[in-house]
């Protein structure tokens, strides 16, 4: 099976014109045994990737695998399956979203940015970074931009706003993942 850069993906399946959030499993290797991989451990044990609507399957260096899985219910499926045949599965952890704020003015303070974003859009950041620009860009020498971490409501309010004034200065606000 192709597993390079020409591997197809199946496209995630539409419920009411919506797209469904997809969701990720990481099966951790069990063991010392490094004769056998988990994907073909998950073929012995007679787990069918088409009984979950596998969307897409990565071995990572340290030979965990992270499945990726169409929606909620194929994961708790999927899980539960695993679970009875005494797989190891990552414990989820929680990661903030992030945003960037570019070209803030010279003396800006996190603080500043944290009590803008909370007038702005009424919520509260988990945490502000400020990061310098890299020296060999010139057009932005001297500045900072920051990165703002944030849960899913304030992160889809940064997202759907193009920027922001701090310090009588126009700010862009980048929200691509």
């Amino acid at each position: 099976m192709n597993q390079g850069r020409d591997a197809i993906e199946t496209p995630v399946p539409q419920i009411e014109g919506r797209k469904k959030e997809t969701c990720t499993v990481i099966i951790l290797p069990q063991g010392q045994n490094g004769a056998v991989t988990l994907r073909q451990k998950l073929r012995e044990d007679n787990i069918v990737p088409s009984r979950y609507d596998v969307i897409k399957c990565i071995t990572r260096p340290d030979g965990a695998l992270v499945v990726t899985l169409p929606d909620k219910e194929k994961k708790r499926l999927f899980v539960t399956d695993l679970g009875q045949l005494h797989y190891s599965i990552q414990r989820e952890q929680y990661v903030p979203y992030k945003a960037r704020i570019h070209t803030l003015p010279e003396g800006v303070r996190i603080e500043d940015v944290t009590m803008e974003v909370r007038r702005k859009f009424s919520e509260e950041p988990l945490g502000v970074e400020l990061i310098p620009y890299r020296e060999s860009n010139v057009k932005h020498r001297g500045l900072r931009f920051a990165v703002v971490s944030c849960n899913s409501s304030l992160y889809k309010k940064l997202a759907d706003t193009r920027g922001m004034n701090m310090w009588w200065q126009w700010c862009r606000i980048d929200a691509t993942p």
